[in-house]
């Protein structure tokens, strides 16, 4: 069979196409929220998920960078004045916020911490349907911004760059409401 976006021969068994990873049997125009509910359609040229996936490894290697270099609090040479402490929102159990993206991405929200685990291996590996599997099938979700959250809890036992800043999450509002996340603390804001 031939792929409605980029006109690759893809093998009657194959779900996906090998080269843009466009479900195969959908019909050209559907959007992937018709599929899981929780995806925008992709754009008819095929959207780069793997480039979501860095962006999202960059921010978490930026902010563990961060905060393993200053502690938590401004230093001599960090271009503070006097001994200001770096303020940051309290990131406790118990406290509200809005989901967005600092650079205007897309947000991205884990079911379980192995499928957070699972997008950074497909991310490293370019996997790029792998990651469209992971959108079709719900181990990665992508809700709307602005949505209120709730933490309810962190990631237990896990102190490395991958989860330092990841948090659990109540959904509170939008067609996800009630349902509990892990989110990066960089997509939370007060």
């Amino acid at each position: 069979m031939i792929c409605p976006e980029c006109q690759e021969t893809v093998a009657e068994s194959s779900a996906f196409c090998q080269q843009c990873g466009t479900r195969m049997g959908i019909a050209r125009g559907s959007s992937v929220s018709a599929l899981s509910g929780t995806m925008p359609p992709a754009p008819a040229s095929g959207f780069p998920w793997w480039l979501i996936a860095m962006v999202v490894l960059l921010a978490v290697a930026a902010s563990s960078w961060a905060w393993a270099t200053m502690g938590g609090k401004a230093s001599a040479g960090s271009g503070v004045s006097g001994s200001a402490s770096i303020s940051s929102p309290d990131f406790s159990v118990g406290n509200r916020f809005r989901l967005f993206d600092p650079n205007g991405g897309p947000i991205l929200l884990f079911p379980s911490l192995q499928d957070k685990q699972a997008l950074v291996n497909a991310s490293v590996a370019d996997d790029r349907l792998g990651i469209a599997n992971m959108l079709l099938t719900g181990r990665l979700v992508n809700p709307h911004p602005g949505t209120s959250v709730l933490v309810i809890g962190f990631a237990p036992g896990f102190f490395n760059a991958n989860f330092v800043y990841t948090r659990r999450v109540r959904i509170l509002d939008g067609p996800l409401a009630g349902d509990a996340f892990w989110v990066q603390t960089s997509q939370l804001r007060p």
